[in-house]
């Protein structure tokens, strides 16, 4: 989902089934924020798997590309989402843009990240102008992680609400819009979430 100029959203599983949920939200550049809202319905099929030479390390790729495989999302800043999943003992080196930041987000296992341990529901931030990360799974655990990498926009950001912008002007002026029903928020009165029967 790409929200510009505003969006209305709701998004629930399809089951009650236990599943893991994580999303990722980027900043677009201050010449893109008042873009059209668009949504990018990404069925699980499509999101393609990559594996490493000796399949040892498995990838889903959402957004970027590893081992020849391109994500499906298209996004509007240069962005990497891949699913790793490392086989006990198991070692990856993703190459990372060095004007990219990188975010590694521990779901399952334990092992270690440029060094560091790591377990689930750790996350590990590395700044750019470095080479990579460097995965390696425990020897008699599996690991599965996020990788997440993007360049920096280095512009202010100003975050109040479920509004992101770059100056507290602009969050008045989106705050003011979205109780005006304007700007991008015409149907925000009338907007109901088809999801709020569905508990």
């Amino acid at each position: 989902m790409t929200a510009g100029r505003g969006i209305m959203h709701s998004e629930m599983p399809k089951t009650r089934e236990p599943a893991h949920g994580l999303q990722l939200w980027v900043n677009l550049p201050k010449h893109r924020k008042m873009i059209e809202p668009r949504y990018q319905d990404v069925p699980r099929e499509s999101v393609p798997h990559a594996f490493n030479d000796d399949k040892s390390v498995e990838a889903l790729v959402f957004a970027g590309e590893v081992f020849g495989q391109r994500g499906p999302i298209e996004t509007e800043a240069p962005v990497t989402y891949v699913h790793f999943m490392l086989d006990a003992g198991a070692q990856l080196e993703y190459p990372v843009p060095s004007t990219h930041n990188a975010l590694v987000y521990a779901i399952s296992g334990t092992g270690k990240c440029i060094g560091a341990s790591i377990q689930p529901h750790e996350a590990i931030v590395m700044e750019k102008d470095g080479d990579g990360v460097l995965l390696t799974a425990a020897e008699n655990d599996k690991l599965e992680v996020i990788v997440m990498t993007g360049e920096p926009l280095n512009e202010p950001v100003v975050q109040h609400g479920p509004f992101v912008m770059n100056s507290m002007e602009e969050i008045r002026q989106t705050f003011e819009d979205f109780q005006l029903a304007k700007n991008g928020f015409e149907n925000a009165r009338t907007w109901e979430s088809k999801n709020r029967n569905r508990r």
